[in-house]
């Protein structure tokens, strides 16, 4: 994962751009939690390779 932006608000949120490099399939959504929260299966051999203008 690559860390490219944070945003720090007043009301104590944040909005962090976190870039991954390795893909993977979403199996569940959990949501009990203000913020989503994922069960991820990672796939085998599959890196990308991602540049994002930021």
């Amino acid at each position: 994962m690559k860390l490219f932006d944070i945003n720090v608000y007043l009301n104590d949120r944040m909005k962090v751009l976190i870039i991954g490099q390795r893909r993977f399939r979403l199996l569940n959504t959990v949501w009990e939690k203000p913020y989503q929260v994922g069960v991820v299966e990672w796939v085998n051999g599959s890196m990308i390779n991602f540049h994002p203008k930021i």
